[in-house]
């Protein structure tokens, strides 16, 4: 967050508002989507530290815990987010100019953090007795595919508990926040103003995350907890940055009118629709 008085203290409060507007009805309980959103939120981290730090096992730990999350649960997909959008900062620090052994070794080393995901996923079982559950689990029913990710969307729109207001708000606040936020990083490339490092490479991160649950075999509303650490990031940065950054994209020019209502008539929008789901 920006290190200016008073502003990074008013970004820790926005980021526990988000967190917990978003923790609290999605991932209270036994249900592994929370371990799934720590470990999105390490890898996050870990990435963002290893390019600050230039730290190869920092690196190497975020792909570890990554993996860990993976080996969860489904939805831990959505750990593969963090990764494939700080892929450029990574690559920053493993590449080695003119040296394409060293570069290839020095990404196997950081790489190989990956093989905990295998090793937890079959310390207590072998792949037949992965492929013996799923063919228990496709005996009752079949999976989903992702073409059939409209389902989570239709459930979370409903009037039934899959749906009520409090799952509702974050996911579509930050559906909302994703758009403004491809604009504003558009904006800001066509101006050559630089996007903080944070806000670009937690917002593709978020981005990436709703896409890869895409891939997940069932449809649940509940799976958008697995969102919670790197969603929130986003959120509290978006909310603390977007002002100052649109004031030095614009100038001094004037934001337009029709964009201002855009953004104030979407956002009220989306409380609207969260607010109208059941309690």
């Amino acid at each position: 967050a920006p290190t200016r008085k008073g502003v990074r203290s008013a970004a820790h409060a926005v980021l526990g508002v988000v967190f917990l507007a978003w923790w609290l009805p999605q991932d209270m309980g036994v249900r592994p989507e929370g371990v799934v959103a720590l470990c999105g939120a390490g890898a996050l981290l870990a990435v963002l530290v290893a390019y600050q730090r230039k730290r190869l096992f920092v690196a190497w730990f975020g792909l570890a815990v990554a993996g860990l999350g993976f080996a969860t649960h489904p939805t831990g997909f959505t750990t593969l987010a963090p990764l494939l959008a700080g892929l450029p900062l990574l690559w920053r620090l493993i590449r080695v100019a003119g040296d394409r052994v060293g570069t290839a070794l020095r990404a196997v080393a950081v790489a190989s953090g990956g093989m905990v995901a295998p090793l937890v996923a079959f310390a207590d079982g072998a792949l037949r007795d992965f492929w013996r559950g799923q063919a228990l689990f496709l005996s009752i029913q079949p999976q989903e595919g992702w073409a059939d990710e409209i389902k989570r969307y239709t459930f979370l729109l409903s009037e039934i508990p899959m749906g009520n207001y409090a799952k509702r708000a974050a996911v579509l606040i930050c559906l909302v926040a994703l758009v403004w936020f491809a604009a504003l990083i558009a904006a800001a490339r066509a101006r050559g103003v630089t996007v903080p490092v944070t806000l670009w490479f937690s917002g593709s991160a978020t981005a990436l995350g709703f896409a890869v649950l895409w891939l997940t075999p069932s449809k649940w509303t509940h799976h958008f907890g697995a969102l919670a650490g790197i969603g929130s990031a986003f959120l509290a940065l978006l909310l603390v940055m977007a002002v100052p950054l649109t004031r030095e994209i614009i100038g001094d020019s004037r934001l337009p009118v029709g964009v201002l209502v855009a953004a104030i008539g979407s956002t009220v929008a989306a409380i609207a629709l969260a607010w109208h789901g059941p309690n």
